[in-house]
Formats: C-alpha cells, sequence, structure tokens
C-alpha cells in the first residue's frame, strides 16, 4: 500500500466496487472479466486488499458507466453512481429519523431535516451496515 492511501480508504473504495457490480447483478468473476481483469486481481481491489489503478477506473467507467470520482470518494454528480444500497442506506436513515421524531413528540424544520438526513446517510453510505445503536446515538444527540 502506498502512502497515499490508508487500509480503510481502500475498503470504501472495495464497498463502492461491490456497489456497482450489485448494481449490474453479475459475480465477481463475470463482473472481473468484463473489464479485462483477473477475477483474483478484482477480488482483492473489491476486499480493498489492493489499491486501484487509474486504467481499472477507466475501464469501470467504459464497461459499466461507473463515475470514478464516485468510485474514489463517495462524492458525485453522476446520477448513475446511485445503488439500490445506497436507497436502503436513505430509506433507513429516513425512517428511523422519523420515528425517533415522532416518539419524543418533536419536530424539525424541514430545511434542518433534510440537512440532518443529508449528513446521517453519507456517514453509513460507506458503511458495511447501518449500525442502529450508532444511528440512535446520532439522532439523541440532534432530534
Amino acid at each position: 500500500m502506498s502512502k497515499l492511501s490508508t487500509e480503510e480508504v481502500n475498503l470504501q473504495i472495495g464497498r463502492r466496487l461491490a456497489a456497482v457490480r450489485d448494481r449490474t447483478r453479475l459475480v465477481q468473476t463475470e463482473f472481473a472479466e468484463r473489464m479485462g481483469l483477473s477475477p483474483r486481481a478484482y477480488q482483492n481491489y473489491e476486499r480493498g486488499e489492493r489499491e486501484v489503478p487509474a486504467i481499472v477506473l477507466k475501464a469501470l467507467y467504459e464497461v459499466y458507466g461507473a463515475d470514478p470520482l464516485w468510485v474514489l470518494t463517495g462524492l458525485s454528480t453522476d446520477l448513475k453512481a446511485t445503488t439500490a444500497a445506497d436507497l436502503d442506506v436513505l430509506e433507513e436513515v429516513v425512517i428511523a429519523l422519523e420515528t425517533r421524531l415522532k416518539k419524543t413528540r418533536r419536530g424539525l424544520p424541514p430545511e434542518k431535516k433534510a440537512r440532518l438526513i443529508k449528513l446521517m446517510f453519507l456517514y453509513f453510505r460507506d458503511k458495511p451496515r447501518v449500525d442502529p445503536e450508532q444511528l440512535s446515538e446520532m439522532l439523541a444527540l440532534t432530534a
């Protein structure tokens, strides 16, 4: 691993690679082969064990339309980068917030609610799962 990356960054990139693959409904072997990669090399990228080279990002874009900026950072203006997993996280965050607000009989102005949803979504989007305890703690601090 170079000094330009960290294990955590490689894991996050790997999760985004898996999200792109999940969107295609392909197994790792077929997904990799369509880009001209060996399955083993691709598995190493998806597990975050190796840094993803620029040529792989180029192939991801050319073959699957994956936004390289989103793959690297999680940020994008490309709506194609939104995955079903992203929408699941967003749904879980919104439901938890609404449940919390109803339970505590509190309300939030729409702009604050939207900002909170955005922050929680961005926090949980690249995690392996939404941690209910962490989500509850975040809501307790804010809503």
